[in-house]
This record gives structure tokens, C-alpha cells and sequence, in this order.
């Protein structure tokens, strides 16, 4: 009962070969001293395991994201610290896909290990997503071309911001007033691999205000009766068909009987007129000659 003193020393420390060989994995050999007031002393020794079973702790993880395509990976990384020693930080990144390539899901893994293998991780995800239509840089005129002009294939040119493009046009057709009279809506497209897509619209009219041309009209005809009603005339058009017809006065009071003046038109199908002039002359105006008035003292059901 008399008074003690108590002293703690550390006789030596080993590694247990069973754990993995770290700082913090390790064996001690504690011997407790006890003496009294007249020099007495008693030993004792005992064995502590000291062990590192907690895992770095990590700080100040980056939060959840949402960017556009274009966009750079982000590249912060959060805080680590062990209580016992070094502690190691790697990243790893997965991605999920989306909807089409750009649309995606970038998974970023952040673990922290320390050097006796224990380890802890948290993960960011950042939402990568393509909404932005394509710009479109350059667009065709619209146009007004005649009906017979070949209507020509046009183009637009697109840039975009994350993907290819692809670009396209359909067109629509309007009819005007006549069948060589149309109008055609051509619709641009441009569209990236996310199915956004910016679009312009061209018009091409199509028109006809070219009138026939005679390819077969002489100035003085020589003909009989029988051909009175036949045109001796020709004309064609770049569009359409022809309708050709003519008016008749008679010459009758000129110095030479017999004569008939025509006045042709030839008509296409969209209005256009162009008109001539023949003089036609009738070898056997005698049998032809009359008047067509029934009132007419010279009255004759077969004349011209």
C-alpha cells in the first residue's frame, strides 16, 4: 500500500507479415514499470496491434453538371486527407449514351486511397446534351426562270456546333394560271445528328411570257377555192402547244379580184399571241366569188 510510481515504455515494434506493410499497420511491445518509494520494482510487458482500418476522407466533390455538346470535361477534383498518412487521388470517367451521340452522360469516379489499401470514392455526372440548331451560312436566290429553262438543283451551306450535318432539300409544287406557270417551294434543311435543324425557303417561279413564232408563213398565197378554209401557216412554241387562227377580209376592191387578206394569230396555252399577215389569192375566184349576206341580191350559200 505504500505509494507507486507507474512508468510506460516501448520495448520495440514489428510488422505483423499478415497485413498489408504500411505506416499504419503495425505491432508494439508496451512494458509497464512499477516501483515504490525505496527503489522496488515489478515489469510487466504487453503487445498492442495498431491498425488503419479508416479511409481517406474526401472534400469538396464537384457537384452535378449539366452542359451543352460543346462544352469541355470538366477537370476539377475534390479534396483528400487520411489521419494516418499519405492518401492517393485517380479518376476514372465512364460515359452512358443518350438519345444520339452527342446527348450523353459523362460519369467521373473519384477515389482516395491511402497507403494501407483503404479507399473511399464519391462520382460527379455531367449531362452533356446537343439542343442548338444549325446555322445556316449561305442560301440560294430565288429565281424566275422561263418555262423552258432546266430548273437546277441548289444548296445551302450550315455549320453546327457539335455534329455533322446533314443537308437536304424537298420541294413543293404551286400551279398558276396556265400549265407551263408554276411555282416551286423548295424547302432547305439542315439537320445534325440530334435531329436539330434550321431551314429556308427558296421560290423558284416558272414562267411563260414568250409568244409563238410562225415557222411557216408566206407573205402571197396562191390557192384554190377548196383550200378556203385551210390555214396555209405554221408556228410553234418553246412551251406548249399551238392554237392557230385566222381572220379574213376580203380584197375584193382591189384592182385584182380574188384576193383575200388573213390576219393569223397563234396562241399558246398561256396567252401569249403573236400575230401575221398573208394575202391569199384564189386562182378560181369566179366559181368562189358572192356574197354570204342571205339579204344580199347576190346571195350565195357557197361562197367565201
Amino acid at each position: 500500500h505504500d505509494l507507486m510510481d507507474i512508468t510506460y515504455s516501448v520495448d520495440s515494434t514489428y510488422v505483423d507479415s499478415l497485413l498489408p506493410i504500411c505506416p499504419g499497420n503495425f505491432n508494439l511491445i508496451r512494458t509497464v514499470t512499477a516501483s515504490d518509494v525505496c527503489g522496488n520494482e515489478s515489469h510487466a510487458s504487453y503487445t498492442i496491434s495498431v491498425r488503419d482500418l479508416v479511409p481517406p476522407v474526401l472534400g469538396n466533390v464537384p457537384a452535378n453538371d449539366s452542359l451543352s455538346c460543346e462544352a469541355s470535361i470538366p477537370v476539377e477534383e475534390p479534396l483528400h486527407q487520411d489521419d494516418c498518412g499519405m492518401s492517393t487521388l485517380s479518376t476514372s470517367m465512364t460515359t452512358l449514351p443518350g438519345t444520339c451521340p452527342e446527348n450523353y452522360t459523362l460519369i467521373r469516379t473519384f477515389t482516395a486511397e491511402d497507403e494501407c489499401g483503404n479507399a473511399s470514392s464519391a462520382i460527379q455526372e455531367v449531362v452533356f446534351t446537343d439542343t442548338v440548331a444549325p446555322t445556316i451560312l449561305t442560301t440560294p436566290a430565288d429565281l424566275v426562270l422561263a418555262c423552258e429553262d432546266m430548273v437546277a438543283d441548289s444548296a445551302i451551306t450550315a455549320e453546327d456546333n457539335c455534329s455533322e450535318l446533314t443537308l437536304a432539300w424537298m420541294d413543293s409544287t404551286v400551279m398558276g394560271d396556265c400549265p407551263q406557270e408554276y411555282t416551286i417551294l423548295r424547302m432547305h434543311t439542315a439537320a445534325d445528328a440530334c435531329g436539330n435543324s434550321s431551314a429556308h425557303l427558296q421560290t423558284i417561279d416558272v414562267v411563260d411570257e414568250v409568244a409563238p413564232e410562225f415557222t411557216d408563213l408566206e407573205a402571197f398565197i396562191s390557192a384554190t377555192c377548196s383550200d378556203a378554209l385551210s390555214a396555209f401557216a405554221a408556228a410553234e412554241d418553246t412551251c406548249s402547244a399551238v392554237t392557230l387562227s385566222f381572220a379574213t377580209f376580203s380584197a375584193y376592191g382591189s384592182s385584182v379580184p380574188g384576193q383575200q387578206i388573213r390576219l393569223y394569230t397563234a396562241t399558246d396555252e398561256c396567252g401569249n399571241a403573236t400575230e401575221g399577215i398573208q394575202l391569199v389569192s384564189f386562182s378560181d375566184a369566179a366559181d368562189c366569188s358572192g356574197c354570204t349576206n342571205e339579204t344580199a341580191q347576190n346571195y350565195d350559200a357557197s361562197a367565201l
